[in-house]
C-alpha cells in the first residue's frame, strides 16, 4: 500500500472493521482510503464461510459505487473461495491477486507438520485464484513458476516481494543511536516469532525455537558469551521453561529497535514454503549479518553472493559460522552492510511499487 501512495495513486483498503483507532488513524496518514468490514459474525464455522463473503462483496460493491475502482487487489488468501464467483457478478475491473500470505504457509508438499487436509485447502485456493484473477501476484519467482504451469495467462503472474520502509529518518536516527550505544562483551542473538496458540504458525515456531536453543548451546560451548533475545506474541506463556541465556520480551511493537541493538540473527527453518521470510528481510534492512538454513532464504537465492547471509546444512555448521562471524567485528559488520544494501535494492517502496506498476497495467490491457 505504501508503495502505491507513495507514487500518487489513490489506495482504498477494504479491511476488518476490529482495527483500533490508532490503527485505523494509521492507515488514513499513509494516505489510503479505509474502509472498515464488520467481520464479527455470530453462529457456526459454516454460518461464518456463507456470510462473511456475502458482507465483504457488499461492502465491495458500494465502494465500487463511490470510487469506481480500476483495479481490485486481493491481499488476503482466506478472503474466502466464495468472494471470486461473486465479485465477478457486479465488477468489471480486473482482479488481483496477492498471494503473499498463501506463500508463507504453504508447504511444497504435505508432511507430518503439514497434515494433507491443510495442504488440499491451500490448493483448493489456489485453483479458485488461477480461475478467477486476471493477474497473480507472487513473493517469489519458485511460486510463481509452480503457478504458472496451472494459470491460463501464465504470463500474467509477476514475482513481487512486499516492500519494506528503508529511508526514513526514524529508521536512519534508530541506526546511529544503535551504533554510539556502548556495547558489552556479551553478544546479543535476536529472535521474533509467533507464539500464540491460536496461530496457524505456532507449530512451526517451536520447531525453530528448539532448533535455535541447540545452536546456542554449541555456541556457548565454544567459549562464546551470548544471550538470545527471544520476542513475540504468545513468549510469556514459554517462560516457564527458563533456559539460560534467553531473555524472554514478550511481545514487542518495534522489532526492529531489538535488531538494532541484536549483533545477529540466524534463522534455523526447516520448513519449505515458497515465500520469503519476513523476518529475514527485517533482520537484512537493519544491518544485520544473518546465519539460516537454506529453506529460509527462499526468493533471495540469487543474491546470497553479494548479501551478508551464511547458509548453513547443519546445527553444527550454524553455530559454527555464528561462532566465526561473532569473532570478528569487522567482518560483522561487513555483512550487515552488505544485507542493507541488498534489502535497500530489492524491498524499497519505489522499485516494490513500480512492479505493481506494471502487474496492473498487464491486468488493464486485458
Amino acid at each position: 500500500m505504501n508503495a502505491l501512495v507513495n507514487r500518487k495513486h489513490q489506495v482504498v483498503l477494504i479491511a476488518p472493521g476490529s482495527k483500533g483507532a490508532h490503527e485505523s488513524n494509521l492507515l488514513r496518514s499513509l494516505g489510503a482510503d479505509y474502509i472498515p468490514l464488520k467481520a464479527h459474525i455470530l453462529g457456526t464455522s459454516a454460518t461464518k464461510s456463507i456470510v462473511y463473503p456475502l458482507r465483504l462483496i457488499d461492502t465491495i460493491r458500494d465502494a465500487d459505487r463511490r470510487f469506481k475502482f480500476d483495479v481490485i487487489h486481493f491481499v488476503n488468501y482466506s478472503t474466502n473461495l466464495l468472494v471470486y464467483p461473486l465479485i465477478r457478478r457486479f465488477s468489471r475491473a480486473p482482479v488481483v491477486s496477492d498471494l503473499h500470505a498463501l506463500a508463507s504457509l504453504r508447504q511444497t508438499e504435505p508432511t507430518v507438520n503439514e497434515p494433507l487436509v491443510s495442504w488440499a485447502i491451500g490448493l483448493v485456493f489456489e485453483e479458485m485464484a488461477l480461475r478467477f484473477s486476471d493477474v497473480i501476484i507472487t513473493p517469489t519467482d519458485e511460486l510463481r513458476n509452480v503457478l504458472a504451469r496451472r494459470f491460463a495467462h501464465p504470463r500474467n503472474i509477476f514475482a513481487v516481494p512486499n516492500c519494506v520502509w528503508t529511508g526514513e529518518p526514524s529508521l536512519d536516527r534508530l541506526v546511529k543511536t544503535a551504533a554510539r550505544e556502548d556495547r558489552s562483551a556479551e553478544s546479543t542473538i535476536f529472535f521474533h516469532a509467533n507464539f500464540l496458540p491460536s496461530s496457524s504458525s505456532v507449530k512451526r515456531s517451536l520447531r525453530e525455537l528448539e532448533r535455535l536453543k541447540e545452536v546456542l548451546r554449541q555456541i556457548t560451548a565454544r567459549g562464546q558469551n551470548v544471550k538470545l533475545w527471544l520476542a513475540g506474541p504468545g513468549v510469556s506463556a514459554l517462560s516457564h521453561d527458563r533456559v539460560e541465556p534467553v531473555v524472554y520480551l514478550g511481545y514487542v511493537e518495534d522489532p526492529l529497535a531489538y535488531l538494532l541493538r541484536s549483533d545477529l540473527v540466524i534463522l534455523p527453518v526447516r520448513d519449505r514454503t515458497l515465500g520469503i521470510h519476513s523476518r529475514l528481510v527485517e533482520a537484512m534492512i537493519a544491518g544485520k549479518p544473518v546465519v539460516a538454513t537454506r529453506e529460509a532464504c527462499c526468493g533471495l537465492f540469487p543474491h546470497i553472493r553479494r548479501s551478508g547471509i551464511t547458509i548453513c546444512e547443519s546445527l553444527k555448521e550454524m553455530a559454527e559460522s555464528a561462532c566465526s562471524i561473532l569473532e570478528d567485528s569487522r567482518r560483522m559488520k561487513m555483512l550487515g552492510e552488505r544485507n542493507r544494501r541488498v534489502a535497500e535494492e530489492l524491498f524499497s517502496s519505489s522499485r516494490v511499487g513500480m512492479q505493481l506498476e506494471h502487474a496492473y497495467s498487464v491486468a488493464l490491457s486485458g
